[in-house]
């Protein structure tokens, strides 16, 4: 991290990142990919030239069509030569571990520094400041993304998030800034729901006496929430924060989205959330439920102290999700002239 720091700094190059790499660097454009940031895909979609750094460039990051998401020369940085080409086309193939590869970088800069890309930074914080509330997409309830960037303000910078398999999972990527040594962990690669909460017990084992806050939806939360127990008899600084839209969204979003609303295991007649108040109480666990965005305030104290707890927030059944395709047009009016 503190080689890849000295390399933008002394570069100017700006960064976006993958949903794995969203904790990386203090200062990137948060991620791009199918559900990522739409500023960041569109500074993707207008560069010449990418970098990438140990990054798969998977289908959920570029899509079906590499070539819809950017006609930049490529030059990947890897240490599995496998990953070269896969998906896209590769300009120069290095294999390399990062961290030799970026001090390699830093001591040519060191005499031979590159010219800024002064205007071409500028331009990319513009998209940022431009379409950092695009995400913002519930016009019903609370807004999940905008509610958890004014939730972030009460965040340490040492804090350590999780987050489980979801619309919860990339709703709080999207919020995601890192500040100072901020970790976001996520289950990726397997996508298990259930992930946050022993992950955030994990956390609090490997960074004891720093806040440890588990984001979740309420089906994965129903899958582990048996760590209530250890959690709550350990006394773990760990704030569990539920996403409750009393549905298994991700599934509902996409059957309602390309299988016309023919629901299957997503209405409240097939799947529901338990009365969270009462497995709280159950677990002798403080308990707060937010109903509106209003309420965001009234957790500041709750985030700040060293007791766990179980927050609420209360989603309507319908909340939604960004993708890039549905961004598609935003993205290509903003495409330089070729």
């Amino acid at each position: 991290e503190n080689e890849l720091k000295k390399f933008i700094e002394s570069s100017g190059i700006p960064v976006v990142t993958t949903l794995n790499g969203v904790d990386a660097l203090e200062g990137a454009h948060s991620f791009a990919g199918l559900h990522g940031n739409v500023f960041a895909n569109i500074a993707v979609k207008n560069s010449d030239v990418l970098l990438v750094l140990g990054a798969r460039l998977g289908q959920q990051q570029v899509g079906k069509n590499a070539q819809a998401y950017t006609t930049a020369k490529v030059i990947h940085v890897d240490v599995d030569p496998i990953e070269f080409g896969r998906v896209m086309p590769t300009e120069l193939k290095i294999q390399s571990e990062l961290k030799p590869f970026i001090e390699k970088l830093n001591d040519i800069l060191a005499t031979s520094p590159l010219s800024s890309p002064t205007e071409w930074a500028k331009q990319v914080q513009d998209w940022s400041d431009k379409y950092d509330a695009a995400q913002h997409v519930n016009v019903e309830g609370i807004d999940p993304v905008r509610a958890m960037k004014s939730m972030s303000k009460s965040f340490s910078k040492s804090s350590v998030l999780t987050s489980d398999v979801g619309q919860n999972q990339m709703w709080v990527a999207q919020m995601f800034r890192k500040k100072g040594t901020q970790r976001l962990l996520n289950s990726s690669g397997l996508g298990s729901m259930g992930y946050s909460l022993p992950a955030a017990v994990g956390a609090s084992y490997a960074r004891p006496n720093e806040p440890i806050l588990a984001f979740m939806g309420d089906g994965g939360f129903q899958m582990n929430m048996q760590e209530l127990m250890f959690i709550a008899q350990r006394k773990l600084p760990i704030k569990c924060i539920v996403l409750n839209n009393r549905t298994l969204g991700m599934m509902r979003m996409h059957q309602n989205k390309y299988y016309g609303g023919r629901f299957v295991g997503a209405t409240t007649n097939e799947f529901d959330c338990v009365d969270l108040e009462k497995i709280a109480a159950a677990y002798s666990m403080r308990f707060k439920r937010l109903s509106d965005e209003s309420e965001i305030g009234s957790l500041d104290s709750w985030l700040k102290d060293d007791r766990p707890c179980l927050i609420e927030m209360s989603l309507s059944i319908n909340s939604k999700l960004t993708n890039r395709y549905d961004e598609s047009e935003v993205i290509e009016n903003e495409r330089f002239e070729q």
